[in-house]
């Protein structure tokens, strides 16, 4: 009972701990709404009158910079690499794309654009975010609460397959990595130690009892598997051991692998 105990306290202590942690890398935000443009040099002045004007869907890059011009803040504006966000067709900055970007600004080859930063500001726009599997900054180590409600026991001598629900309930840390530009869909490797509740009757031990001896006991557990995580929901496959208190050498599943799915909330969502 003292590697139970220890295993609550740590999973109270593990779950205080657990926090948002902002990894994510911006790349871009596409503009919901028509807008206008002037023309600034490498000094940021404005060089003519020439508007530029947007289509709903125009992106450009996140690290804008901002600068004030005749007492008037203006957003100074560089643009992504189309083909990086699924452009379909390039020439200079004029563009047509799938999904990401309608259509960009003709004429607006290397040219830098500015906008009065309050119109900026009250634009509608999606902000789309770095999902590269080569660059080890879009990979953080994330913490979460995984909940294993029942679990599939491969054959175990003359038991046949079957389902228990032997439910798990503990934190885990894994390797959590964004894998959709636009929604809050990750994907995360865990490691999970946990608290288990294990049913145990004279079916599954090999010590049987004149008596009936059926009853829930106390176990820990480990697992690993791949989690999806979409908005605050998480979905997954998972793979452990059960070690099972006071009877375990007796029960015939102990320290044999499992597998199930998992549902549960991370504690480790990354905020847009």
């Amino acid at each position: 009972m003292k590697k139970i105990t220890s295993i609550l306290l740590f999973m109270i202590c593990f779950i205080s701990y657990g926090q948002n942690q902002n990894f994510e890398y911006s790349t871009a935000y596409e503009l919901k709404k028509r807008l206008n443009f002037k023309q600034v040099n490498d000094r940021y002045e404005i060089q003519n009158d020439t508007i530029f004007y947007s289509f709903p869907g125009f992106l450009v890059n996140s690290n804008i910079d901002t600068t004030t011009i005749s007492k008037t803040k203006y957003v100074i504006l560089t643009f992504p690499n189309f083909k990086s966000i699924n452009s379909t067709v390039q020439n200079g900055l004029t563009s047509t794309s799938t999904n990401l970007v309608r259509k960009s600004i003709a004429g607006t080859k290397d040219k830098i654009l500015a906008i009065p930063y309050d119109d900026f500001m009250r634009v509608d726009r999606d902000t789309l975010y770095d999902t590269s599997w080569k660059k080890i900054r879009n990979y953080k180590i994330t913490t979460g609460l995984l909940t294993i409600p029942f679990k599939l026991r491969p054959e175990q001598d003359d038991k046949n397959f079957t389902m228990t629900t032997d439910v798990t309930i503990g934190p885990y840390v894994g390797f959590t990595k964004r894998i959709s530009k636009r929604n809050p869909y990750y994907l995360t490797l865990p490691a999970t130690l946990g608290l288990s509740f294990i049913n145990i009757n004279d079916n599954t031990t090999s010590n049987v009892q004149s008596e009936p001896n059926i009853g829930v006991v106390p176990g820990y557990t480990w697992s690993t598997g791949l989690i999806l995580q979409l908005n605050k929901f998480d979905v997954g496959f998972v793979l452990g051991q059960d070690f099972a208190s006071d009877v375990g050498d007796d029960w015939i599943y102990q320290g044999e692998i499992w597998y199930s799915f998992a549902i549960g909330y991370s504690f480790s969502k990354s905020e847009k």
